[in-house]
């Protein structure tokens, strides 16, 4: 819940998060210019096209990310780079702390619910062998979905049906 969340926790979390791609993007992407092919895909859990409760972090980082790797693909299509990302959910992972600060009275409904999203997922190996299946394919569109478990399958059916205004909690 992100008023029981910590300032230095958050600036960390975020710093690390968003920074650690960057300079990773940074470091691949000359020789991928050099050689003018290469691709880089972004993983991305789904909190970031969904409004979760207990993510306001994790979602602003993820879609920092996405931003920048959308970006990306703009930039560096004409020098044979394939930028695109997958979206999974996962079991582990990043994330932040439990608790970090006190814990308000008030969010003890939404509390429960946060934390078995939190801890739902596919195993990490599934998603690694989705992963690097994706990467193999010859042409990918900027999003790809590791397919996930059934709420996660469920969810993304009701974002395609639905309005972006009424997909709110």
């Amino acid at each position: 819940i992100f008023e029981e969340i910590d300032e230095h926790v958050i600036e960390r979390y975020v710093f690390d998060y968003i920074f650690s791609i960057i300079r990773l993007v940074r470091a691949v992407l000359p020789p991928m210019r050099r050689r003018r092919c290469g691709k880089i895909a972004f993983c991305l859990h789904w909190a970031w096209w969904l409004a979760l409760p207990g993510f306001s972090i994790h979602s602003a980082a993820i879609s920092a990310l996405y931003g920048f790797g959308r970006s990306l693909r703009i930039e560096t299509a004409s020098l044979g780079i394939q930028i695109f990302s997958v979206t999974f959910s996962s079991k582990g992972g990043t994330r932040l702390p439990d608790k970090q600060a006190t814990q308000f009275q008030e969010y003890d409904g939404i509390r429960p619910i946060v934390v078995a999203l939190s801890q739902s997922g596919q195993s990490p190996n599934d998603v690694v062998a989705r992963v690097v299946d994706i990467i193999q394919r010859p042409n990918n569109s900027f999003h790809n979905y590791v397919a996930p478990h059934w709420i996660t399958a469920f969810l993304l059916f009701l974002r395609r049906m639905l309005p972006e205004s009424l997909f709110e909690w």
